[in-house]
């Protein structure tokens, strides 16, 4: 789980990392999803830095201005599930 602050494009806190990523790495968001009307994005699929399938969904934070302040991302390896599949096919 990845908590982005938009305000800083940092990353604020990072909880169970998987990722080479830690807090106050630039948060490389998308700037597209600054204007989003969206409460929830995803789910999505990444591929993390070795290569793992990851799949993600993102939650925004918005304050009471209705602006967009953070992001909560949970990314989930899916590589052992991949396995698992392809040993029941």
């Amino acid at each position: 789980v990845v908590i982005h602050d938009v305000e800083r494009d940092s990353i604020a806190s990072i909880f169970n990392p998987f990722s080479r990523r830690k807090e106050g790495d630039p948060s490389y968001l998308d700037k597209a999803l600054l204007d989003t009307s969206a409460e929830t994005i995803g789910p999505y699929q990444r591929t993390n830095w070795d290569g793992r399938a990851l799949k993600c969904m993102s939650i925004v934070i918005r304050g009471a201005d209705n602006k967009i302040h953070g992001f909560v991302c949970i990314n989930l390896d899916i590589s052992a599930c991949a396995s698992i599949q392809d040993a029941l096919s």
